[in-house]
């Protein structure tokens, strides 16, 4: 099974809510589910830059902190797809 690395953000508001995003059925990356915003680190970023890139990319919000609560390879047998 292929690995890459990446980078989801949990973000929640000042009432406790936790930003989903339904993807759609047509997606290489869990289709049709519901997930947190996110995506691979591209090479070269960190991933926290990943993180702000993926949440813009995918929701088009930003923001000024993000902290990050874990790290490391996310095993994924479609990953060589997607890079």
């Amino acid at each position: 099974m292929a690995t890459y690395d990446a980078a989801l953000v949990l973000l929640v508001d000042s009432s406790e809510a936790v930003l989903l995003q339904h993807r759609d059925d047509q997606g290489l990356v869990s289709p049709n589910q519901w997930s947190l915003p996110g995506g691979h680190v591209e090479l070269g970023e960190t991933p926290e830059q990943a993180a702000h890139r993926e949440l813009f990319r995918e929701t088009g919000l930003t923001t000024s902190e993000l902290r990050a609560l874990w790290s490391g390879p996310w095993p994924y047998e479609a990953a060589s797809r997607i890079r």
